[in-house]
Protein backbone atom coordinates (compact mmCIF):
# COMPACT_ATOMS: atom_id res chain seq x y z
CA UNK A 1 0.00 0.00 0.00
CA UNK A 2 1.30 3.42 -0.94
CA UNK A 3 1.44 5.98 1.79
CA UNK A 4 -0.47 9.21 1.16
CA UNK A 5 2.55 11.29 2.18
CA UNK A 6 4.74 9.55 -0.39
CA UNK A 7 2.15 10.27 -3.06
CA UNK A 8 1.94 13.92 -2.00
CA UNK A 9 5.73 14.36 -2.00
CA UNK A 10 6.03 12.66 -5.39
CA UNK A 11 3.26 14.84 -6.83
CA UNK A 12 4.77 18.04 -5.41
CA UNK A 13 8.24 17.23 -6.74
CA UNK A 14 6.91 16.45 -10.21
CA UNK A 15 4.91 19.68 -10.14
CA UNK A 16 7.97 21.68 -9.07
CA UNK A 17 10.20 20.16 -11.76
CA UNK A 18 7.54 20.78 -14.41
CA UNK A 19 7.10 24.39 -13.26
CA UNK A 20 10.85 25.06 -13.33
CA UNK A 21 11.18 23.54 -16.79
CA UNK A 22 8.27 25.53 -18.23
CA UNK A 23 9.47 28.78 -16.64
CA UNK A 24 12.96 28.23 -18.06
CA UNK A 25 11.53 27.40 -21.48
CA UNK A 26 9.30 30.47 -21.46
CA UNK A 27 12.10 32.75 -20.23
CA UNK A 28 14.54 31.57 -22.89
CA UNK A 29 11.89 31.77 -25.60
CA UNK A 30 10.74 35.26 -24.59
CA UNK A 31 14.23 36.74 -24.31
CA UNK A 32 15.44 35.17 -27.55
CA UNK A 33 12.33 36.17 -29.46
CA UNK A 34 12.47 39.74 -28.13
CA UNK A 35 16.08 40.18 -29.19
CA UNK A 36 15.59 38.61 -32.60
CA UNK A 37 12.36 40.54 -33.10
CA UNK A 38 14.11 43.84 -32.41
CA UNK A 39 16.82 42.93 -34.88
CA UNK A 40 14.48 41.78 -37.66
CA UNK A 41 11.68 44.33 -37.20
CA UNK A 42 13.01 47.47 -35.49
CA UNK A 43 9.87 49.55 -36.22
CA UNK A 44 7.30 47.00 -35.05
CA UNK A 45 5.59 47.50 -31.69
CA UNK A 46 7.23 45.50 -28.94
CA UNK A 47 5.06 43.34 -26.74
CA UNK A 48 6.54 44.64 -23.48
CA UNK A 49 6.37 48.28 -24.60
CA UNK A 50 2.58 48.01 -24.72
CA UNK A 51 2.57 48.32 -20.94
CA UNK A 52 3.38 52.03 -21.27
CA UNK A 53 0.46 54.43 -21.63
CA UNK A 54 2.02 56.54 -24.40
CA UNK A 55 2.51 53.44 -26.56
CA UNK A 56 -1.03 52.25 -25.81
CA UNK A 57 -2.42 55.62 -26.90
CA UNK A 58 -0.70 55.47 -30.29
CA UNK A 59 -2.79 54.96 -33.41
CA UNK A 60 -0.69 51.96 -34.47
CA UNK A 61 -1.46 50.10 -31.24
CA UNK A 62 -5.15 50.98 -31.57
CA UNK A 63 -5.29 49.74 -35.16
CA UNK A 64 -3.54 46.47 -34.32
CA UNK A 65 -5.78 45.76 -31.33
CA UNK A 66 -8.93 46.73 -33.24
CA UNK A 67 -7.95 44.49 -36.16
CA UNK A 68 -7.36 41.62 -33.76
CA UNK A 69 -10.80 42.03 -32.21
CA UNK A 70 -12.46 42.40 -35.61
CA UNK A 71 -10.84 39.20 -36.87
CA UNK A 72 -12.09 37.10 -33.93
CA UNK A 73 -15.54 36.44 -35.48
CA UNK A 74 -13.90 35.56 -38.80
CA UNK A 75 -11.60 33.04 -37.11
CA UNK A 76 -14.50 31.57 -35.10
CA UNK A 77 -16.52 31.18 -38.30
CA UNK A 78 -13.56 29.49 -39.98
CA UNK A 79 -13.12 27.05 -37.07
CA UNK A 80 -16.81 26.17 -36.88
CA UNK A 81 -17.09 25.72 -40.64
CA UNK A 82 -13.95 23.61 -40.79
CA UNK A 83 -14.97 21.27 -37.98
CA UNK A 84 -18.55 21.05 -39.26
CA UNK A 85 -17.33 20.15 -42.75
CA UNK A 86 -14.86 17.60 -41.42
CA UNK A 87 -17.21 15.88 -39.00
CA UNK A 88 -20.58 16.07 -40.76
CA UNK A 89 -19.79 16.22 -44.47
CA UNK A 90 -16.64 14.10 -44.62
CA UNK A 91 -17.29 11.94 -41.57
CA UNK A 92 -13.86 12.55 -40.07
CA UNK A 93 -13.07 12.46 -36.38
CA UNK A 94 -11.68 15.73 -35.04
CA UNK A 95 -9.49 15.80 -31.95
CA UNK A 96 -11.46 18.74 -30.54
CA UNK A 97 -14.41 16.51 -29.77
CA UNK A 98 -13.54 13.85 -27.21
CA UNK A 99 -16.33 11.48 -26.31
CA UNK A 100 -15.85 11.80 -22.54
CA UNK A 101 -13.29 13.07 -20.08
CA UNK A 102 -13.76 11.47 -16.67
CA UNK A 103 -11.04 13.59 -15.05
CA UNK A 104 -13.00 16.83 -15.37
CA UNK A 105 -14.87 16.25 -12.12
CA UNK A 106 -11.79 14.99 -10.27
CA UNK A 107 -10.32 18.46 -9.71
CA UNK A 108 -11.48 21.36 -7.58
CA UNK A 109 -11.24 23.92 -10.38
CA UNK A 110 -11.06 22.19 -13.79
CA UNK A 111 -11.11 25.52 -15.63
CA UNK A 112 -7.70 26.57 -14.23
CA UNK A 113 -5.77 24.05 -16.35
CA UNK A 114 -7.58 25.10 -19.53
CA UNK A 115 -6.93 28.80 -18.97
CA UNK A 116 -3.30 28.24 -17.97
CA UNK A 117 -2.58 26.12 -21.04
CA UNK A 118 -4.28 28.65 -23.31
CA UNK A 119 -2.37 31.58 -21.81
CA UNK A 120 0.96 29.79 -22.02
CA UNK A 121 0.32 28.71 -25.61
CA UNK A 122 -0.80 32.19 -26.61
CA UNK A 123 2.19 33.99 -25.11
CA UNK A 124 4.62 31.40 -26.38
CA UNK A 125 3.28 31.47 -29.94
CA UNK A 126 3.18 35.26 -29.89
CA UNK A 127 6.85 35.48 -28.98
CA UNK A 128 8.02 32.71 -31.28
CA UNK A 129 6.16 33.78 -34.40
CA UNK A 130 6.34 37.55 -34.28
Amino acid sequence: EVDVRVFGIDFALKLLVNMIFLLALAFLSFTTAEGLGRTAFPRQLRLWALMKTDVLRSSEAFHQVAMGYLLVPVMFAYEVTFYFACSRLLGWWTPSSPLADPDVNATLAPWVVCIAQALFAGFWEETLFR
